[in-house]
């Protein structure tokens, strides 16, 4: 879901994405993953956009937190964008800057810290991107 508009003249929008896994799963399960993580099956993120990155001289700021649970999604599906090496069972807070240099050359910096739900690793992973879109 996604809300979008202007915050005085600035462009915004809010995105939300909430997803659970149906799948009934109990503590007899026979697959050790299942029975140990069985209630941990819902993920959302919430994106939140100021600015565009379309022309020269454009900013724009992304946050985005996602909190993941191990059997929410399959995790080969399931986002790499943060540069987490799990992709489940994972909180994220993802700070991003687009800074447009030219109408086609753009400059990306990101933060994303994150760590296990269940568990105790910790890493924060930084970014750098120059890109051109074709």
């Amino acid at each position: 879901m996604k809300f979008s508009g202007t915050l005085g003249k600035i462009p915004a929008y809010v995105g939300v994405d909430i997803f659970e896994n149906l799948q009934g799963y109990s503590e007899n399960d026979s697959d050790l993953v299942a029975s140990r993580f069985r209630d941990e099956t819902t993920g959302y993120a919430v994106a939140l956009n100021l600015g565009q990155n379309k022309k020269r001289g454009d900013w724009r700021f992304r946050y985005v937190h996602a909190r993941v649970e191990t059997l929410a999604a399959l995790s080969s599906y399931a986002t790499t964008s943060f540069g987490w090496l799990l992709k489940t069972n994972v909180i994220v807070h993802d700070f991003r800057i687009d800074y447009s240099m030219t109408d086609k050359w753009r400059f990306t910096g990101r933060v994303s810290p994150a760590e296990e739900k269940i568990g105790s690793r910790k890493s924060t992973r930084y970014r750098i991107d120059f890109s051109r879109p074709f």
